[in-house]
């Protein structure tokens, strides 16, 4: 849905009208979902429309690295971080981390929010490949 509040935005209307339309317009996209999600993205986004992760996250009790890319079309960083804190409203539970990679996509490439060029062209971050890195090297010599 990012994408399409994207689309919004992009087209001068305010954050709540974009957030408003987009809605209408995933409600829509998961109505014909649930019609013809038999195969491929279909079928995901027909397993995935009503998935609520909270019950998931409260139970995770080894470390957690959660990675955000800033420019991510298909999941916002901001409202991930939003959805987070009605998780766990007061703190993070001290074995989560989150690393939001400035200036990425969802597959942690450098490339703006609106790039409709070809991934080919675009380079993997070094920066988030480096935290990842020092991340899972942490983890191995404290466990």
């Amino acid at each position: 849905m990012t994408t399409k509040v994207s689309i919004y935005v992009k087209k001068r209307f305010d954050e709540k009208k974009a957030l408003r339309k987009a809605t209408s317009r995933a409600n829509r996209d998961l109505f014909f979902v649930s019609l013809l999600g038999r195969k491929g993205n279909w079928k995901q986004l027909k397993l995935i429309k009503n998935f609520e992760p909270a019950p998931y996250l409260e139970r995770i009790n080894q470390p957690f690295l959660l990675l955000l890319g800033e420019n991510d079309e298909l999941v916002n960083s901001t409202w991930c971080m939003k959805a987070l804190k009605e998780v766990f409203p007061t703190i993070l539970p001290l074995n989560f981390e989150f690393y939001v990679a400035e200036g990425e996509t969802h597959s942690f490439k450098i490339a703006s929010r609106c790039y409709h060029g070809k991934s080919a062209d675009t380079y993997y971050s070094e920066t988030t490949n480096q935290k990842l890195f020092d991340w899972m090297n942490l983890q191995a010599h404290t466990n």
